[in-house]
Parts: C-alpha cells; sequence; structure tokens
C-alpha cells in the first residue's frame, strides 16, 4: 500500500501448474506504483492448473490509482495454456467498481498478448480493468514496438476489462511497429470500453490490421499508421477519426452506425474502405477532399454532410440516397442502393462532376440526378434502376442500362457505349435529349434503344446532319419541336428543333396547242419539292393551272393555285413539321404551240365578162376558218384568184391562192393550206360591130 517502486532485470510471473489457486503475481492496494523491468523483459504465463492459477499485476486499487510499469525489452502476457479463471492480466479494480484508475504500460521491445486453447473461462490475456471490475474508470496507455494480440482457439486478448463487459474508461494503444489483432477461428481480440479509443503507430510502412472476429469497441476510435489501416472485423465504434500517414490505406468495418470524423490520407492516391454492416447501421460522411479511391457501403442511410471531392467514389447505401452535397471525382463514380422499389436515389442539391464513368444501380429504386440548381457532369453513365431522371450540363454516353424507363437530357451531345433498355410495356419509356446545337451518337447499332410491348423511344437532337443514327429502326421524324412539345408521330421517332426548309416549284414543260383559253394541264412530273436531306416530299400536285395569257408562246409564264404538302416519308418513317399549305406556284414553263386552220371557206369571186384574161376579183369579206376557236379575230390578209381558162362559161371554177392569215389572233395559227376554191361566171363580151370586112 502507498508509493512502491519495484525494479527487475527480468521479471517472470507464472501461474501454477496444478491445483487451485496457485496463482502468481503482484498485488496493488492504493497509491501510485511503479514498476519497472530491464532488457530481460517482462512474462506473464497463465498457469496451467486445475483453475485459478493467474499470473497477474493488479489490485483492488484506490480511486485516482495509477499503476506504471516500465519494461526495456518485451513485454509478453501468455494464456495459450491458462485453464478456467488462469488469465495472465495487468490491471486495477476501482474501489468498489466505482473508481477512476489508470495503467501505464511503456515497453521499448515488444508487447505480445495471447489468450488461451484450453479454456473459455476468465483465461484470457487482458490489460486494463479487475476480474471483476465492470463500472470502474480504467484509463490504459500502452507503448510497445510491436503490438500483437492473439486468440486462442478458446479465448481471447484485449484491452479493457478483463470481465468481458465494456467499461468505461480511455485507450490508448502507440507502437513504433505493427499493431495487430488477430482472430483464431470464432475468437478475436480487440480493445473494449465505453469511452475513447486511440491506435498509432509510427513506424515508416507500419501497420495497424485486425483478424475477422476481433473487436473494437468505443465511442471514438481515433487510429493512424503509415503502412496501412485494416480493421475489418465486426467493431462497435460511434465515431471514427482515421489517418494513414504513408502509402498505406484505410479499410475499417463496423457492426452499428457511425460517423466519420476527420479521415486523411496525405500522401497521394489511397484506397479508403468504410462499411457499416447490419439493416439499420447508418453512415455519416463529413465534407471529403483529397484524391483518395473510396468505397463506402452503408447497412442503413447514408448521409453526406458536406461536399466530397476524392478521385473516386463507391457508395453503396442500405437504405434510400438523397444527395444534397457537392461530389467530385477525377475518376469513377458508382452509386448503389438495395434491389427494392422504395431505395430509390435523389438529389436536392449540389452538382454531382465526374472525370471517369458514372455506374449506379437501385435494383427497382427510383434515380433522379436532375434539378434546376444541379450541374452534373457524369462523363459517361450507366443505370439499373426504376424510373430515371438524368440531368447533365455537358455532353454525356450512355453505357449498358436497363431501367423501368428513362429521361436522359444532357447540354451537349447524347452518345450511346452500350445498349440501353427500358422494361415499361408502354407509353414512353425512353426519352434522350441532346442539348441546343447538339447531336446524339450512336456507335453501337440497331439495338441501341430497346422498348417492351407498346413502348416508344423518343430522341431529341437539333439538326440530323449532327445525329449518327446507327441503324435504328424509327417509325417518324418531326421538325420544329423540342422537348416539351406535343409529339405528333407514333411508335419510336427522332424530334428535331431545327425547323426544315421546304423549296418547292414547277418544272419541266407544260405545253399544249393553242385553244384560245389560258387553262394548262399539268402532271406530277411538272412539281418539284425538296427538303431536308433524306426526306422524299409529295405534293397534292393540282392537274390545273392557268397560263399569263392564251397565246401562243414558249416560256410562258405558269400559274398553279392550292398547292399543299400531301405527305412527307423518310424511307417508310412519317415526317412532321414541314408547312402544310404552299399556295400558289410559277414559273416560266408554259408553252403554247399555234393551232391548224384547215380551210378557208366562204372566198367568193366576182363574175366578169370576157377579157381575154383568167384574172379574178376575190370577196373574203364572208370567209369562214376552219379550226378557229370561239371568238378569235382571223381575216384573209392576202389571196389571188384565176379562172381555170379566159374563156367564158357559167359556173368557171375559180383557183384561189397565196392565202395568209391577217387578224388579232392570227398569230394563234397557221394555215394547212394556202389555196381555196370558188366559182364565178365568164360572160361572152359583147362585139359591138364588125368592121374591115
Amino acid at each position: 500500500t502507498g508509493l512502491q517502486s519495484v525494479s527487475a532485470a527480468t521479471l517472470n510471473l507464472r501461474g501454477g501448474s496444478g491445483g487451485v489457486s496457485n496463482g502468481a503475481g503482484i498485488f496493488v492496494n492504493g497509491g501510485p506504483q511503479l514498476l519497472t523491468v530491464g532488457a530481460g523483459g517482462l512474462l506473464l504465463t497463465g498457469g496451467t492448473g486445475t483453475s485459478d492459477n493467474f499470473a497477474s499485476i493488479g489490485g483492488n486499487g484506490a480511486n485516482g490509482q495509477t499503476l506504471t510499469i516500465n519494461v526495456a525489452g518485451n513485454t509478453t502476457l501468455d494464456s495459450a495454456n491458462g485453464t478456467t479463471g488462469s488469465s495472465a492480466f495487468i490491471g486495477l479494480g476501482g474501489t468498489g467498481d466505482l473508481g477512476s484508475v489508470t495503467v501505464n504500460l511503456t515497453s521499448l521491445g515488444n508487447l505480445a498478448m495471447t489468450g488461451s486453447s484450453v479454456s473459455p473461462t476468465r483465461s484470457g490475456a487482458a490489460i486494463g480493468a479487475g476480474i471483476n471490475q465492470t463500472n470502474a474508470t480504467a484509463v490504459v496507455n500502452i507503448s510497445a514496438a510491436d503490438v500483437t494480440l492473439n486468440a486462442g482457439t478458446l479465448s481471447g486478448a484485449r484491452f479493457g476489462h478483463a470481465s468481458g463487459a465494456d467499461g468505461p474508461g480511455d485507450i490508448s494503444v502507440t507502437a513504433t511497429g505493427n499493431i495487430a489483432f488477430n482472430s483464431s477461428g470464432s475468437i478475436g481480440t480487440g480493445a473494449r470500453t465505453t469511452g475513447n479509443v486511440s491506435l498509432t503507430t509510427n513506424g515508416a510502412g507500419k501497420s495497424i490490421s485486425q483478424g475477422a472476429n476481433s473487436l473494437i469497441s468505443a465511442n471514438t476510435l481515433s487510429v493512424s499508421a503509415p503502412g496501412g489501416i485494416n480493421l475489418a472485423g465486426p467493431n462497435l465504434v460511434n465515431t471514427l477519426n482515421a489517418a494513414s500517414t504513408g502509402a498505406g490505406g484505410i479499410t475499417f468495418s463496423n457492426s452499428q452506425s457511425l460517423a466519420l470524423g476527420a479521415v486523411t490520407t496525405p500522401l497521394g492516391t489511397q484506397a479508403v474502405n468504410i462499411s457499416t454492416v447490419g439493416g439499420s447501421s447508418s453512415l455519416t460522411v463529413p465534407a471529403i477532399g483529397g484524391d483518395d479511391n473510396w468505397t463506402l457501403v452503408s447497412g442503413g442511410a447514408t448521409n453526406l454532410n458536406g461536399a466530397f471531392s476524392a478521385n473516386s467514389l463507391s457508395l453503396t447505401s442500405g437504405a434510400a440516397l438523397v444527395l444534397a452535397q457537392n461530389i467530385t471525382t477525377t475518376g469513377n463514380l458508382t452509386l448503389v442502393t438495395p434491389n427494392v422499389a422504395s431505395n430509390d436515389i435523389g438529389q436536392s442539391a449540389g452538382s454531382i462532376v465526374v472525370g471517369g464513368q458514372t455506374s449506379i444501380n437501385t435494383g427497382a429504386g427510383a434515380v433522379f440526378l436532375a434539378g434546376a440548381s444541379s450541374s452534373n457532369d457524369f462523363n459517361q453513365i450507366g443505370v439499373t434502376g426504376g424510373i430515371v431522371t438524368v440531368q447533365d450540363v455537358n455532353s454525356l454516353v450512355i453505357n449498358n442500362s436497363t431501367v423501368q424507363n428513362i429521361l436522359l437530357s444532357a447540354g451537349g451531345s447524347v452518345s450511346m457505349g452500350g445498349a440501353l433498355t427500358a422494361t415499361d410495356s408502354s407509353g414512353t419509356s425512353i426519352e434522350l435529349v441532346a442539348g441546343s446545337g447538339s447531336g446524339f451518337v450512336n456507335p453501337v447499332g440497331a439495338g441501341a434503344l430497346n422498348v417492351a410491348g407498346s413502348a416508344r423511344w423518343l430522341v431529341y437532337s437539333n439538326d440530323p446532319v449532327l445525329d449518327t443514327r446507327g441503324g435504328l429502326v424509327y417509325a417518324f421524324k418531326q421538325y420544329g419541336s423540342v422537348f416539351g412539345d406535343t409529339v405528333l408521330g407514333t411508335g419510336n421517332g427522332f424530334v428535331l428543333a431545327i425547323t426544315p426548309t421546304l423549296t418547292v416549284g414547277l418544272t419541266g414543260i407544260v405545253g399544249k396547242v393553242y385553244d384560245g383559253v389560258n387553262t394548262a394541264t399539268l402532271g406530277v412530273g411538272n412539281y418539284l419539292a425538296t427538303g431536308l436531306p433524306g426526306d422524299v416530299i409529295t405534293l397534292n400536285n393540282p392537274g390545273s393551272g392557268t397560263y399569263d395569257n392564251k397565246t401562243v408562246g414558249s416560256g410562258k409564264t405558269l400559274t398553279v393555285n392550292g398547292v399543299t404538302v400531301a405527305s412527307v416519308l423518310d424511307g417508310g418513317a412519317a415526317v412532321f413539321g414541314y408547312p402544310s399549305s404552299v399556295g400558289t406556284l410559277s414559273g416560266p414553263v408554259g408553252d403554247i404551240t399555234p393551232a391548224s386552220i384547215s380551210a378557208i371557206t366562204g372566198i367568193t369571186a366576182t363574175s366578169k365578162v370576157y377579157d381575154t384574161t383568167t384574172a379574178a376579183t376575190l370577196n373574203s369579206g364572208s370567209a369562214a376558218f376552219t379550226g378557229k376557236f370561239g371568238t378569235d379575230m382571223l381575216t384573209v390578209a392576202t389571196s389571188a384568184g384565176s379562172f381555170v381558162d379566159k374563156n367564158a362559161a357559167l359556173g368557171k371554177a375559180v383557183n384561189i391562192s397565196s392565202l395568209s392569215l391577217g387578224g388579232t389572233d392570227a398569230g394563234n395559227y397557221t394555215l394547212a393550206s394556202s389555196t381555196a376554191s370558188a366559182t364565178a361566171d365568164i360572160t361572152p363580151a359583147s362585139i359591138s360591130s364588125i368592121s374591115g370586112i
């Protein structure tokens, strides 16, 4: 009792090998205690006797008592062969199980602790509060080179309360070598307290590790190692602070909800793997910066409470995931929730910027990564989910995806990097929207977009010149429309913002023989209609039009009224968006050739008295023109007549020649024959006298 100081070059305490209660130890009770051991080291060995053959340093210390052990060599607590109650133990118990005690162990060599492979009852190795203490506050401070806790096949080794129950007090372990909590089968080792645990190794390349069944239980766990941290056991920690100060990464698993504190890896890109297991084990993550590769797995909800920046992030949430912070990765981003319809991924604020590929899997859950305030840039995205809405401010590549239905919009182009399949069997199950001035690019082929049942896909872009459709079969195209406008077509289709230019006109020659009127008859071949490449435009092709006038001529202006667009097709696909009414067309395609006057009749010859000539006088005032139309004005411009001979006779034939047409409409006709005939009399001349007889 009181201040005690014990020094030894070597201290070896070994429990008895026979009988009961043949323990070995140093018992302290009250006051600070100092134990100094030389380079020979400290060895506590649990006995092999029947029971309670412990090896221990400690006792029922008074409240506030401190036990300090300084060892210049190695420190070993070995209960490998310890029987029931035959543990290797260093610790104090507070008075009445309510006090506060401190155990300080500094070993310049290694610290090794081993549990029993003989008995599961009070046979392990421990440093902390006493065997019978559960409520006393035990502060444990360990310093050594390597710190190794090995489990036996039936009992383990631990820092904390030796009773097996977690009690109050902080545990601090500092090493210059490795810190290892090893397991043996289902038996583990650990550091257990309701207070805080600190594990630190400063040796270059040294690590902190944990076996599969070893356990750290603490309110706050702080770990730091240059060679990596691998604590993947079923830990029970409320808050984790972790620092990988060298080239090693960080792996930590927890069996209850966990809040991350400061997690740092100052020396380049490292792997950080944090997980909680159990259906309600949530994970809360503060603001994260750096260039590490992060893997976060939560058995319950996942809460990102600050901006997250890393080389890559793989986040698996056991419940619905709502993103409200900025996420930035230079590499890949993976977001996963369980395959349950209610376990959605949503975005209420912030922006997501990904330099690599984005992979999202909600099973049947919805995905909503969009919003007026978001400036998402996913670069490449693949989705497995239910109802999916994704908005990207730049160009976006879609990798292999299977969804219930999807609305994906980009500020730039939309490109296919794999097949997109939607399982909804009706309605519009795929909507892809490229940004203004951008197109749709499909190098995948005809199987790039796949819908079920009577459902359809729609692709919105700007100009077909910018699109690479890659063999996709579509039922229609619609111009002059953007996302949100009424879609006129049925089935799969492309909706394009560009307004098409329709060029229509008259072509060929629309000719006729003069018929006295200005009406024209047109055929299908007289109409010309062109639009955007690939579109075949058919007009209603009216069969009649009007020449500028009725007169003969070539290159005459022809006018057609009531021209409309009857149909526009792109192969077998209907095309919407061209104007339906053209109105009036005109062009210099008219050609009217002269009509033929087959004969001129009604020209009469005037009878005469024989005058020794055949000359006949003609009268064309009553001439008629065979082949003249309507009220056209024709006259005989020239004519010449002669009797068949000079002799007098009644009804003599008169030959008419040199006929030509005159009158205002003469230019619209040609004369088939310039000759005609008439009859007239030549009466004998009178001889008034005969002389010279």
